[in-house]
């Protein structure tokens, strides 16, 4: 049977051997495709491709939540705790009749806005918010899914998934009233 010589993760040499002198020497056993001078990069079984996407994607849309949005040019972070509160709080205000509320990004200096901006920068934060957890919640569905090792292998959060699944996002989120294309262009970039 061939066998891989690898060493600091590089192919080295392709033996034939048996098993026991494989063993012996720490040979690792071969893959079709596998070069000297490669990387040793076995190939992964459809279900472990499967946990990997997966594992790979956890925390990471509570992360693309929090990371905010832009309205009007101004970005304004998302991140838990101080800048959803102001946000909150500035929301209250603006649902109470407040017309002069005073509000600044996150970490930025405080400036007065209009309850109507304070609704506009909340909107966005929901369709923002909305639209990352309905991707989340189809990207297990897909994975189960999928046939392809190397495609599972080379997803990781924020890209875009097969047209047909792009496609349900950008419905779902219609069907929500949510301008699609912004948003699943930012998902997919």
């Amino acid at each position: 049977m061939r066998y891989l010589i690898v060493i600091d993760g590089i192919i080295t040499n392709i033996i034939i051997t048996n098993i026991a002198f494989a063993e012996e020497i720490g040979a690792l056993p071969y893959y079709d495709g596998a070069k000297i001078g490669d990387n040793y990069s076995p190939p992964v079984s459809l279900n472990t491709a499967r946990a990997n996407a997966l594992q790979r994607i956890e925390g990471k849309c509570s992360a693309a939540i929090e990371s905010g949005v832009t309205v009007d040019g101004v970005h304004y972070p998302l991140t838990r705790g101080t800048a959803q509160d102001d946000l909150n709080e500035a929301v209250a205000l603006a649902n109470s009749g407040e017309t002069a509320i005073p509000y600044g990004p996150y970490g930025g200096a405080l400036s007065i806005y209009t309850s109507a901006q304070i609704l506009k920068i909340n909107k966005a934060k929901y369709e923002w918010g909305l639209a990352n957890r309905i991707y989340k919640a189809l990207i297990p569905v897909w994975v189960q899914q999928e046939e392809n090792s190397s495609i599972l292998n080379g997803f990781d959060y924020g890209k875009a998934l097969p047209s047909d699944w792009m496609t349900e996002l950008t419905k779902q989120l219609t069907d929500a009233g949510i301008d699609a294309t912004l948003l699943t262009s930012k998902l997919s970039a």
